[in-house]
């Protein structure tokens, strides 16, 4: 009678079109990480890429030297990386015997197997705010399909947590309204976080919903937003508190500038183009390229900082220390230039005076 029982709820949990649905996604990223990957990425071991060695080293620099870096000998090493994925990969390290190719194998069946639970949130999430079967349906089935997070789901990097512990958090925000559901909600929003750094606008997102619904009825909503607040500090918050306990350094997101790919020529460029514009390609591209840069017609504003702009496209072509990682990492070079001098700091100071002026005179 108990199986019987536990059949017929599992089959209101699950119907048969959800079952379909999960059973689909489950087969698409299987065949994908059995034979697209390979012929998509151009390699069999595409599941290892560049940034996945940051994220493990941060842990194995804790767990042999007790310092979470991502390079010892550099000290902004420390603010790199939030610990999310780092401490996700150590974890399954530990566990694997420390063997870091069964570590890699774990983890790519184990983000399989968490994206296709993710289909599941989706639908359950559209269910709770629309009541609607045909929508729930529709939604998951594009989850399930959507080939951004099929050909990002196995690759070793912060991408699938982040988007599993940000729909597992909206499961609990969309929820039959509790104060447990929503510390749930918010603490997971703060490991997504944790993962990726681009999910913490939802927590703004959250705070507004909670004000809207709840405006009139203010004990309630001064109850909800402070569990709001203590969820998110529990899991996010322990990353800032250590900045400054341990470091005593006010970091509240990541300090990336390390040297290197995030030298201080590129920093300043980036920052500059996205006073501008929202990314900072084709620009980047046709630094590295040593291309004719075709700057955004914002940047002519002012006429005089054309000639300013020609002289520091000359430097980032020249003797930019970011831009030549970048022109060696994307095969552009067959090994790292030899710079006759390093000019970064020139490079530097001169976006930086570009960035202050667009932010007065093109507000």
């Amino acid at each position: 009678m108990r199986m019987k029982s536990y059949l017929k709820s599992l089959s209101i949990r699950f119907p048969f079109p959800l079952r379909l649905i999960l059973l689909l996604g489950l087969i698409i990223r299987i065949l994908f990480i059995w034979k697209g990957g390979a012929i998509y990425y151009g390699r069999n071991d595409f599941y290892v890429m560049g940034d996945t060695i940051t994220w493990f080293e941060s842990f194995l620099n804790l767990w042999k030297h007790g310092i979470y870096t991502t390079n010892l000998d550099i000290d902004n090493g420390k603010f790199f990386r939030p610990p999310g994925y780092s401490f996700i990969l150590g974890i399954i390290y530990i566990l694997c015997g420390q063997q870091t190719e069964l570590m890699q194998i774990v983890l790519v069946w184990l983000q399989t197997i968490l994206d296709v639970v993710a289909i599941y949130f989706v639908y359950i999430i559209a269910w709770q705010c629309y009541a609607n079967l045909l929508f729930s349906r529709i939604t998951s089935i594009l989850y399930a399909t959507y080939p951004f997070i099929i050909v990002w789901n196995p690759i070793l990097y912060a991408e699938s947590f982040s988007v599993f512990f940000l729909l597992l958090s909206f499961y609990y925000f969309t929820k039959n309204s509790t104060y447990s559901h929503l510390f749930k909600a918010s603490f997971f929003l703060g490991l997504a976080s944790l993962n990726r750094l681009q999910c913490l606008p939802f927590f703004g997102i959250f705070f507004i919903v909670l004000v809207y619904k709840t405006f009139n009825e203010k004990q309630i909503l001064a109850k909800q937003i402070a569990i709001l607040f203590v969820g998110f500090i529990v899991s996010y918050g322990l990353w800032p508190i250590r900045n400054y306990v341990f470091h005593n350094r006010i970091i509240l997101m990541q300090d990336i500038n390390i040297g290197g790919h995030w030298s201080p020529d590129f920093l300043s460029f980036s920052t500059y183009l996205q006073a501008i514009q929202v990314d900072d390609t084709p620009e980047t591209d046709q630094l590295i390229k040593r291309e004719k840069v075709s700057w955004p017609t914002l940047s002519y504003v002012d006429q005089k900082d054309s000639i300013l702009l020609d002289s520091l496209t000359i430097l980032c072509k020249t003797c930019g220390t970011g831009f030549r990682y970048r022109r060696f990492f994307h095969g552009f070079s067959n090994q790292l230039d030899t710079l006759e001098k390093n000019c970064d700091s020139t490079i530097a100071s001169g976006f930086n005076y570009l960035t202050l002026k667009q932010k007065k005179n093109n507000s």
